[in-house]
């Protein structure tokens, strides 16, 4: 595949040096992806400064949609992610050639190690790791692309350190089109928001989006001609300005929908766990997330809303609303994680017509 000669060309010198190091990811937020204008990825590897961070290289083919385009990005990631097998799985350094017996054992302590990352897929982690043992290109993938991408994202790092991060350079080149420089973007919006990923764009000016917030980078030389970053001239930010509240830390759903919803400037006003009253003989309501000028509730149910009495209090709560002229959305945590993008817009569109009509 072309992507994945363009990741191993444009990441050589990184490789054969470990985790690339730069300052400049101080700059990319890890909510959501920016542009550098005027820098490329040969420039970058010349930034340098104690902060460590693994970076894949992504230069995108022909994108007919976001989705091929986050597929394309994956597959690059789960090349590297194969190659680097054993180093993410310590347990399994004894084990080397193809055999059934082998296999089963690296299934095993994928699996084992899969159940003890948050977020992460132990039977994604076995079925890399079993790519590994037969050197066998890639195959039709059966997970997820939000459970994909948090996985890779966690064994990039934990191949590299423990204290390392993880960015993704998106290359625009001049092939690429208005289609598909629309397409990369969304990925890499998608990518950004649903794991840790940092994610930075280069190379051409992506004058298709226009969303995407431009940090300019000035660099300074050093007198031993080391290129270090000494000042950020930063664009309009997309931050939505404070919040009331915050998501609930043991819930990595609710997280992953603040992560994505912090770089929506119609997301303002928005409060998180929060409690209020309809009326005062009734008792009190708290909400997971809510817009209350708006008059907009939004709960992220986890597997155990689906019990019978869960349900039925749910029902409950949400006439109450209905009666008090609330609208209630409800997403499940697996739809969170399968594509927070697509709930992020459902919310949009909900929120701007409970503004249009207030």
């Amino acid at each position: 595949m072309q992507v994945v000669e363009d990741f191993r060309a444009a990441n050589k010198e990184w490789s054969s040096i470990g985790p690339a190091i730069g300052d400049f990811w101080s700059v990319v937020p890890d909510i959501s992806p920016v542009y550098l204008p005027g820098t490329s990825i040969d420039e970058l590897k010349g930034l340098s400064n104690p902060q460590a961070v693994e970076v894949v290289c992504w230069t995108p083919g022909s994108l007919a949609s976001p989705s091929s385009a986050v597929d394309e990005a994956l597959t690059v990631m789960e090349e590297i992610v194969v190659a680097r097998f054993p180093h993410w799985l310590p347990t399994a350094h004894n084990i080397s050639g193809r055999s059934g017996v082998n296999e089963e054992v690296v299934k095993a302590l994928a699996l084992r190690l899969g159940s003890e990352l948050s977020g992460c897929s132990g039977p994604y982690m076995a079925e890399l790791a079993v790519r590994s043992i037969r050197q066998s290109a890639g195959y039709r993938n059966r997970f997820p692309v939000g459970l994909r991408v948090r996985t890779l994202a966690q064994l990039l790092a934990m191949s590299s350190g423990e204290d390392c991060e993880v960015g993704l350079v998106v290359e625009l080149t001049e092939d690429l089109d208005a289609v598909g420089q629309s397409a990369a973007a969304e990925a890499a919006r998608f990518l950004a928001a649903s794991s840790p990923l940092r994610v930075c764009l280069v190379g051409q000016p992506p004058m298709a989006v226009d969303w995407l917030v431009h940090r300019q980078l000035s660099v300074a030389v050093r007198s031993d001609e080391t290129a270090i970053v000494t000042k950020t001239a930063i664009g309009s930010d997309t931050y939505s300005g404070p919040v009331i509240g915050a998501p609930h830390p043991a819930s990595e759903a609710e997280q992953m929908l603040e992560r994505a919803l912090g770089c929506q400037l119609w997301a303002v006003g928005r409060s998180w766990n929060q409690t209020f009253q309809t009326g005062s003989l009734c008792p009190p309501i708290r909400f997971d997330l809510a817009w209350l000028d708006e008059r907009l509730v939004v709960e992220i149910d986890g597997p155990e809303h689906r019990e019978a009495s869960h349900y039925e209090t749910d029902r409950q709560r949400d006439v109450r609303l209905l009666v008090e002229g609330y609208v209630v959305a409800r997403f499940t945590n697996d739809a969170i994680f399968d594509d927070v993008a697509q709930v992020v817009a459902q919310i949009e569109q909900l929120l701007n017509t409970r503004r249009v009509r207030s």
